[in-house]
């Protein structure tokens, strides 16, 4: 019956259960409460799939106490997880009429008479589910939200892949419109581009402020996309500064699947900021870092080897990953590979001395043996 059969129902491959039930309980007392059928359960997950608000309208009458209210709309909550999950617990949750002058005679009557109601409409138990579904209806209706849901995103997606374009074309100002069309639809890839140009004041004046509300939605939206946001909390810009909040926004991205994120946490281990320095656990975020493909770890990690810090001295080590990290664009590494290098061969030259020197002595010795 429309109003009373919640969401699964309508779907024969959903698991039903008590809690099916119970919304068919809730909405009979909503109706007997408010004398009026409650909205169909698919009008009501529509609703909630596209953003809008719940079309059930809360019970208003004035004899009834909040916890009745609440615990019916608790019974009728679309999810069925957020439903009571027996009929037991939600008879205890019933509260009643307000009734300060009156005795609980006429609450207990009228909790009596809303029971017996429900249970002379479903069955003893509850056990009697509610008459035949129009679900091919339904089944399209769903279809159609979800399709237009998948176009609206696609759409976002190729609007976002024009800002790309602009972007790396330069022209800043076609970037930023576009970027901002797809934030403003939840694109998450648009929020997070148009607060690096906020960052770094590319086509719009330099604004932290701004910079850390976009990387805050883009955040919220994915948790891959937390890398800025922890940058900004690293840093101080935008915000006062928390290394436990990079921390915590790092390792939220890294488990995401941010690589650079995970680059990033390993160096605050290295460091020891906002935790206890522990290199074994920057040797390992490093190397995921190098994994997915962030060179800088490479660095990181030839900077580790070469101050043994978590692994023993490697110079040989440390020299092969200076070099990755140089000859594949990270510059800032060439100078550490070069030093390394010029110390590396200043020691073999004098390893050479001074086996020359000992060879020449040995020679002169034996010289000097013989001529005596």
């Amino acid at each position: 019956t429309a109003g009373y059969a919640p969401i699964e129902q309508y779907d024969s491959h959903s698991v039903q259960g008590a809690f099916t039930d119970i919304y068919a309980l809730g909405a009979t007392i909503y109706t007997m409460a408010t004398y009026s059928v409650p909205p169909e359960s698919t009008s009501r997950s529509l609703a909630k799939l596209n953003n809008l608000a719940d079309p059930l309208k809360p019970i208003s009458s004035s004899n009834f106490s909040l916890e009745f209210k609440n615990a019916v709309h608790k019974a009728l909550n679309v999810l069925v997880k957020d439903r009571y999950q027996s009929v037991e617990e939600f008879r205890k949750a019933l509260g009643g009429i307000k009734d300060k002058k009156k005795d609980k005679r006429k609450e207990r009557t009228f909790i009596k008479s809303l029971l017996i109601g429900v249970f002379l409409t479903f069955g003893i138990g509850a056990g009697v589910y509610i008459a035949k579904l129009e679900k091919e209806k339904v089944a399209e209706e769903i279809r159609i939200a979800e399709e237009k849901r998948i176009a609206e995103e696609q759409r976002l997606i190729e609007i976002n892949e024009k800002g790309n374009i602009a972007y790396n074309a330069q022209d800043y100002t076609k970037a930023f419109e576009l970027y901002t069309k797809a934030c403003n639809g939840n694109n998450v890839d648009g929020c997070y581009t148009l607060g690096t140009m906020y960052e770094h004041g590319e086509g719009v004046r330099q604004d932290y402020s701004r910079a850390f509300d976009l990387f805050t939605k883009a955040c919220d939206i994915n948790n891959t996309k937390c890398n800025n946001l922890g940058n900004m909390y690293k840093s101080g810009e935008g915000v006062l500064k928390n290394y436990d909040k990079a921390i915590e926004l790092y390792t939220k991205a890294c488990n995401g699947g941010n690589a650079m994120a995970c680059n990033n946490l390993g160096n605050m281990y290295e460091l020891g900021q906002g935790v206890s320095v522990n290199y074994p656990r920057a040797i390992e975020l490093y190397t995921k870092a190098c994994n997915g493909g962030v060179v800088d770890g490479y660095g990181h990690l030839g900077h580790m080897y070469q101050l043994g810090e978590g692994v023993t001295i490697n110079y040989t080590k440390a020299i092969e990953l200076y070099a990755k990290a140089c000859n594949e664009g990270e510059t800032r590494w060439c100078a550490h590979l070069k030093i390394l290098e010029d110390e590396q061969k200043s020691i073999v030259e004098e390893q050479e001395a001074e086996r020359q020197r000992i060879i020449d002595e040995s020679t002169n010795e034996t010289e000097s043996n013989e001529s005596w």
